[in-house]
């Protein structure tokens, strides 16, 4: 496209010299004209993507709930906004990490995968639910991870000294009104000791509460 335009330059500025008309301001009136027209080719793709960056951060985010009745909740949240999700995939594990034997090598990842869904949509109004779980034990000792259903019944647990990290992945296109592909990657990480902070705390909450404990990763 921007060898055409240049070639359409080229070409207007011959048939001005052919013609006689070589008036300086006439060249650069075509000139300024076929400039501006190849930077809004090249604007436009660059202005989209920065577009589509920034909103794709902004929408679709994770946030973490403690419900007293049935635990915790890992979310997409789209309970406030206007905006729908389609083609949902989504998955939770807990991983466990073995550190490198030598810097030129990496860690090794050891993963329990919990669940691995997909979805159609997510409305506007409804969060779509990443992972339920509880915390259970005497102490950080005796701890347990448990995925549980969304009615707080217990699907399987694991030790907390089998594992070092919990993580929900998950992606989605946003419904908009351009018709741009606009798409979501995110990974959820929460750090066991930011777990044993949730247990130590959980018997003292008597409402909904937010937990602010996830670090997020916008992949892409």
């Amino acid at each position: 496209m921007y060898i055409e335009v240049l070639n359409k330059i080229v070409y207007v500025v011959e048939i001005l010299i052919e013609g006689n008309e070589v008036e300086m301001g006439e060249i650069i009136k075509v000139l300024v004209g076929q400039l501006l027209g190849l930077l809004a080719f090249f604007a436009f793709p660059a202005l989209r993507y920065l577009f589509l960056k920034s909103f794709s951060k902004r929408k679709g985010n994770p946030q973490v709930w403690y419900f007293p009745d049935i635990g915790f909740r890992i979310v997409i949240r789209n309970f406030s906004s206007k905006k729908s999700l389609i083609d949902i995939k989504y998955r939770a594990l807990v991983r466990s990490i073995i550190p490198a034997s030598s810097p030129e090598n990496s860690p090794t990842y050891l993963d329990i995968i919990f669940h691995s869904h997909s979805d159609f949509f997510l409305l506007p109004g409804i969060d779509q639910v990443l992972f339920a779980f509880k915390l259970e034990g005497l102490d950080k000792e005796s701890l347990f991870l448990i995925n549980s259903d969304l009615k707080g019944e217990e699907r399987t647990r694991v030790l907390f000294s089998d594992f070092d990290t919990l993580i929900c992945d998950y992606q989605a296109n946003i419904v908009n009104g351009f018709n741009f592909d606009i798409r979501i990657n995110k990974r959820v990480i929460i750090p066991k000791n930011k777990l044993i902070e949730c247990f130590k705390k959980q018997n003292n909450i008597k409402i909904n509460t937010k937990f602010n404990i996830a670090k997020v990763i916008n992949i892409g």
